[in-house]
C-alpha cells in the first residue's frame, strides 16, 4: 500500500509541476515530464490490480479455510458418534463375553 501511496504522490507532483512551469518549459521538457507523469500512472495502475488479484486471492482462500473447516467439523462429528458406538459395542461385547464365560462355568 506505502508503493501506490508514493506512486500516486509522485504523479501527483509531477502533475502539478506541469501545470504550473508548463509556459516556462520547452517542449522537450514537458514532453519528458508529461512522460514520467504517464509511467507513474501505468506503474500506479499495475500496482492496483495486483493489489485486486492479490484480495481476489486471499477472498478465496478464506473461502476454501472456510470449506475446509466445515469438512473438519464434521468429521470430527463423525468420529465423535463412530467412538460412542465403539463404545456400546465394547459394553455389548463385554457382557457376551461374561455370559460366555459364566455359561462355560456351569
Amino acid at each position: 500500500m506505502n508503493t501506490l501511496l508514493l506512486l500516486s504522490t509522485a504523479n501527483n507532483i509531477f502533475f502539478t509541476v506541469i501545470k504550473m512551469t508548463n509556459k516556462s518549459l520547452g517542449t522537450e521538457q514537458f514532453e519528458h515530464l508529461f512522460d514520467k507523469s504517464n509511467l507513474l500512472l501505468f506503474m500506479l495502475n499495475d500496482e492496483k490490480k495486483e493489489i485486486d488479484e492479490l484480495r481476489s486471492s486471499v477472498r478465496e482462500l478464506k473461502r476454501e479455510r472456510d470449506t475446509h473447516r466445515e469438512k473438519n467439523r464434521e468429521l470430527r462429528e463423525r468420529v465423535e458418534q463412530l467412538s460412542e458406538k465403539r463404545s456400546e459395542i465394547d459394553v455389548k461385547s463385554g457382557a457376551i463375553l461374561k455370559a460366555l464365560k459364566e455359561a462355560h462355568l456351569q
